[in-house]
């Protein structure tokens, strides 16, 4: 995750340049995903490299700032906020998953304000705070307690004062597995999603069908307990577990493990990885106990055959930022004593931080 942090408000900056516009990016901007809103941030790590940044208006000496504060007094506010594509009139709606429903603001001119709040029948500790905002209006959100994904879209098409509705739900059949909240789209229109089971699973979005299901891998290789993964435009998937890193690749029928590389994401002096719950695995990690693996979501770098996938590992008392090679391993590169030739560098954090992932500027 980027963050962990739960937000009692949620704040806007208006400036005078208006921020929910698409922005123009730089030329090796993380390739366009065909299912994903046009707007500046449809996913929470903001695109499917988990970049979390981009080139985006910002505050620069002499602006003139005004900050509106809003309380959603029927659930709080969310850190786990999209934008769909902004509306005909220019305003932009903010979307916002908190742990009973979704919150709909609107952004319009000098004004923000809340427009609707959606309550959804979840658990109290399934923390269903992931959101995406696709191409076709829809928002995706997961009610982990019915083992769904719910979709929402507003009451009448292009309406900024409209609330938000259910416009179909998609249910996961148990003999598939149970889903958890870490989902992303694929560039080819499905969601990727992990399962409780250590699997992922491909759903497609157009007739809510599960497409395949494949597995992380053995033991401590396939727990992947409490953080998200990135993917590209070529189908690989990246994700981290407690003793390694596997790129999976999918082509839109079935995946397929494409590398596996060994790393111990949990630190010296742990002992090796037992299946547990992820509410105890989340509970461990809120109190700031050891030996809980690395939280953060992998970042992608440069391109599909010669970038990086960057990441913060959970060693204490100090982090190591971590990067391993995303494609073919360079011919000359000797790699690094006593480590899986795919890792490409690592480097000591001045201490041991929350799970807070890399932020590039775009792909570099």
């Amino acid at each position: 995750m980027k963050t962990l942090l739960s937000f009692a408000a949620l704040f806007a900056m208006v400036l005078a340049g208006p921020l929910q516009s698409q922005p123009s990016e730089p030329a090796e901007a993380v390739p366009d995903n065909p299912h994903l809103a046009r707007s500046s941030w449809p996913l929470f790590h903001r695109n499917a490299y988990a970049t979390a940044s981009g080139d985006l208006p910002a505050p620069r000496p002499g602006d003139r700032v005004r900050v509106t504060r809003l309380d959603n007094p029927a659930d709080g506010t969310s850190p786990w906020t999209v934008f769909p594509a902004p509306y005909a009139d220019g305003s932009q709606a903010v979307i916002s998953n908190t742990q009973h429903g979704v919150v709909k603001f609107l952004m319009q001119g000098p004004m923000f304000r809340q427009v609707s709040y959606l309550e959804l029948p979840r658990g109290r500790w399934d923390f269903d705070w992931n959101v995406a905002a696709l191409r076709n209006g829809e928002i995706v959100v997961t009610n982990i307690s019915r083992n769904e994904f719910v979709l929402l879209r507003d009451a009448r098409p292009d309406c900024p004062s409209c609330e938000l509705v259910v416009a179909r739900t998609i249910t996961v059949p148990k003999s598939a597995g149970e889903i958890t909240i870490h989902f992303s789209v694929s560039y080819d229109g499905h969601i990727l999603v992990l399962m409780e089971d250590s699997r992922i699973a491909a759903i497609s979005i157009a007739t809510g069908q599960v497409v395949a299901v494949h597995p992380l891998g053995e033991g401590g290789a396939g727990y992947a307990y409490h953080n998200a993964f990135a993917h590209d435009e070529t189908g690989r998937i990246f994700i981290t577990t407690q003793k390694a890193l596997t790129a999976l690749r999918w082509d839109g029928r079935a995946f397929r493990t494409e590398w596996q590389a060994p790393y111990d994401f949990r630190g010296p002096g742990c002992s090796e990885p037992r299946r547990q719950s992820r509410l105890r695995e989340r509970l461990k990690t809120i109190r700031g106990q050891r030996c809980t693996g690395t939280g953060t979501t992998p970042t992608l770098m440069g391109d599909a055959e010669s970038g990086l996938v960057v990441m913060v590992d959970g060693h204490a008392p100090r982090n190591n930022l971590v990067a391993f090679w995303r494609g073919a391993i360079p011919a000359g590169w000797r790699g690094i004593p006593g480590q899986d030739r795919r890792l490409a560098g690592r480097i000591a954090l001045p201490l041991s931080t929350p799970p807070l992932s890399p932020m590039p500027a775009g792909r570099r």
